[in-house]
């Protein structure tokens, strides 16, 4: 009896000893993970960079992409549409409009990335949102100063200042635990700058200001109540009533926006 337990123990060590083949393939994947392609690869929301092949695949098909497919960008007669409100960031006007927009949200992205690539979920969904923040905007304007005109508004700009948002209020609520801050301070302030010139100097009557600005408070707002790494020091403080409110503020914004969006610039068109 004893010799069969012997036996048996001998098998079993055996069979948990790891053959080459597989001492090979987990140091590969060792090196795969201690590699700078990998560290890349959770850097980047590849999610959000699908949308920039999108962008530029529509753009170069169906050029100009804004006429021939009118029935996906914003447009306050037909707001029963309600696929507009989320379709219209895949079109652009030109390719200065399109470039833009691509070099911003790509920048952008990637500083999040960098902070927070452990909650990659979190930026889609802040992403996905700031997409009807525009939207809403241009809603809000709509009601507040131009409730006779009708609007009709393309591009993912709106979506790209959501990214901005979420970056400053990022880097203010987490200034003394953020990797590279000042960097990220300067490249921040590198846009801003660079936008405040913009509407001064560069962009035309026709660009909206509301969908900028929608986008841009979306992002402001939703920031503080996903964007927390518990892997950072800094954010162990964060309390549950922070989180609370701002997600009731977020989501208060974003519900408001839409029924106002779907009901006065109905009626009023």
């Amino acid at each position: 009896m004893a010799e069969q337990e012997e036996a048996i123990t001998v098998v079993v060590k055996d069979n948990l000893q790891e053959s080459p083949k597989n001492t090979k393939m987990v140091s590969a994947w060792k090196d795969l993970k201690s590699s700078a392609y990998w560290k890349l690869y959770q850097t980047l929301p590849w999610y959000i960079m699908s949308y920039l092949i999108i962008f530029i695949v529509i753009y170069n098909a169906c050029y100009p992409s804004h006429k021939k497919l009118s029935y996906l960008q914003i447009d306050t007669q037909h707001v029963e549409q309600a696929w507009r409100i989320y379709t219209h960031a895949f079109l652009h006007a030109d390719a200065v409009h399109l470039t833009s927009n691509c070099i911003t949200i790509f920048c952008l992205t990637l500083m999040l990335g960098t902070a927070h690539h452990k909650q990659q979920w979190r930026i889609m969904i802040l992403y996905t949102l700031a997409i009807l923040h525009g939207t809403c905007g241009i809603g809000w304007e709509k009601r507040l100063a131009y409730p006779s005109q009708r609007f009709r508004a393309i591009g993912a700009s709106g979506s790209a200042y959501g990214l901005l948002g979420m970056n400053t209020s990022d880097l203010v609520l987490n200034w003394s635990g953020m990797p590279l801050r000042w960097f990220r301070l300067f490249i921040l302030s590198f846009f801003i700058a660079f936008e405040l010139v913009a509407w001064y100097y560069l962009y035309s009557d026709s660009v909206s200001v509301s969908g900028h600005l929608g986008g841009f408070l979306g992002g402001v707002i939703g920031a503080p109540c996903l964007l927390i790494d518990a892997s950072h020091p800094h954010h162990e403080d964060v309390g549950l009533l922070r989180i609370v409110m701002s997600s009731v503020l977020y989501a208060s914004y974003t519900i408001a926006g839409l029924v106002n969006y779907f009901t006065f610039a109905a009626s009023s068109s």
